[in-house]
């Protein structure tokens, strides 16, 4: 499925009322499952727009939406040592339904460079 940044920027658009894109902003990443891309507000804020190109996709984003109030209550409570997904739209395109979240705080950091007391408590947390 052939989807630019600007298909995610639109679909941004059309999930979050009232958001005014004012560019295309890393992630942008295909998996097997997902096409990720990030946007940029007027405000200045970041994005993240997540669309599932497969079913299985799908059935991912529904679960990862359902459990974000469990997890977000977590970290409002001091639970969780790591920023979570929190909702903010949906659009559909093409019979899927792709979800809007402000980026989360922090950065990404690759799993083969965590030490090993990081990845126990990783596992911990999860």
């Amino acid at each position: 499925m052939n989807i630019s940044p600007f298909h995610l920027a639109a679909l941004a658009v059309a999930a979050v009322d009232g958001l005014n894109v004012a560019g295309t902003r890393p992630p942008y990443e295909t998996t097997e499952d997902f096409i990720t891309g990030g946007v940029l507000d007027t405000e200045g804020r970041s994005w993240v727009v997540q669309y599932p190109i497969t079913d299985h996709g799908g059935t991912l984003l529904e679960a990862q939406t359902a459990l974000s109030p469990s997890l977000l209550k977590q970290l409002r409570e001091g639970h969780l040592s790591f920023d979570v997904m929190r909702p903010e739209g949906f659009a559909t395109y093409k019979g899927r339904q792709g979800v809007v979240y402000p980026a989360p705080l922090g950065k990404p950091q690759d799993f083969e460079q965590l030490s090993t007391p990081q990845i126990r408590e990783l596992g911990r947390t999860l």
